[in-house]
């Protein structure tokens, strides 16, 4: 296999880490609206699986790592690569906490909030990707409109719930997954143009 389907590989696979963090935190969204059928137990599976698709994309860096020392995108390519499956990976240990809240949460508002919030991430995370995987960018304007739209469902689900000591344990988790969404949002912008971040208003 040549050094160009390596590389290929290697992208597919952050984006399918990525599409099984997604299909975790759309079974905490589900759980939110009420579906029984779904259950911590599955978020839990999931969270096996996206450790071990990590260990398999660090295992591929690794390799290909003495190969591509000749451009700048081709380096940076590798260390984003790196960087998103760490923060997704970190992503994973969040969903757990918005499955345990729709378990325990009986407040309606608040269960619709958190899900307007959570499907969020999912959309700015599948947005990310999509940029990820093109050869070239010449406008990533529109991540930085849903991440802004992500920012204000936080905002929101952080002053419509009514507070309490598991609650609170929610939001801080958000703001977690916030910041690790902003870091891959980051990561996909700084292959592309060399920048470090993009400063959200």
């Amino acid at each position: 296999m040549n050094l160009e389907s390596k590389t290929e590989r290697l992208t597919s696979t952050v984006v399918s880490i990525c599409e099984t963090v997604c299909s975790q935190y759309e079974i905490c969204i589900q759980m939110l609206d009420g579906k029984e059928y779904q259950t911590l137990y599955k978020v839990m599976k999931k969270e096996q699986r996206i450790q071990r698709m990590g260990e398999i994309i660090e295992h591929k860096i690794r390799e290909l790592k003495p190969y591509l020392q000749g451009t700048s995108i081709d380096q940076r390519r590798l260390s984003a690569s790196s960087n998103i499956t760490k923060e997704l990976i970190q992503i994973k240990d969040h969903a757990r906490i918005v499955a345990s809240f729709a378990n325990r949460c009986k407040d309606p508002g608040a269960r619709s909030c958190a899900q307007r919030t959570e499907q969020q991430f999912v959309k700015t995370l599948r947005m990310a990707m999509q940029l990820y995987q093109m050869k070239q960018l010449e406008d990533d304007s529109c991540l930085w409109t849903m991440m802004e739209d992500t920012k204000k469902s936080l905002l929101a689900f952080k002053e419509d719930v009514v507070a309490s000591e598991w609650k609170q344990g929610l939001i801080e988790s958000m703001h977690v997954t916030f910041d690790c969404v902003q870091h891959i949002c980051d990561q996909v912008h700084h292959l592309y143009t060399g920048d470090q971040t993009y400063e959200l208003v």
